[in-house]
């Protein structure tokens, strides 16, 4: 499977795991200057942006340990400007990371709520 394909079935399972948790999808795979967010989604009043991370092993880590202090600076400023574009006013926010990994057929779903915030 290609980086390309592993990351679009990740990114769906992604989805299809946040909705059966009750999140509301807004927007994937935003773009700006500053990165993209894969997953802009509500969680009743929270706007929650979602990083996800696709691996079928951890021989290079886990999925989750991938989204360091240098990425997790990109998605905040992103989610900056996408609250600016939006003109969502003072919003309650968060920042979920949702890992996958596709292995021999299955696929293992897991959800960090709350992973990193903008401190």
């Amino acid at each position: 499977m290609s980086k390309i394909a592993k990351g679009i079935k990740g990114e769906g399972e992604a989805v299809k795991f946040l909705r059966s948790k009750g999140y509301k999808i807004v927007e994937k795979n935003y773009r700006c200057i500053h990165g993209e967010i894969d997953i802009v989604a509500l969680d009743g009043e929270t706007v929650v942006f979602v990083e996800v991370k696709t691996r079928t092993s951890e021989r290079f880590g886990t999925a989750a340990e991938a989204v360091d202090a240098k990425k997790q600076r990109h998605i905040i400023n992103a989610s900056c400007a996408f609250l600016a574009e939006k003109r969502v006013d003072d919003p309650y926010v968060r920042f979920d990371v949702v890992t996958v990994m596709l292995n021999s057929g299955k696929c293992t779903v897991e959800l960090y709520k709350d992973a990193f915030g903008a401190d």
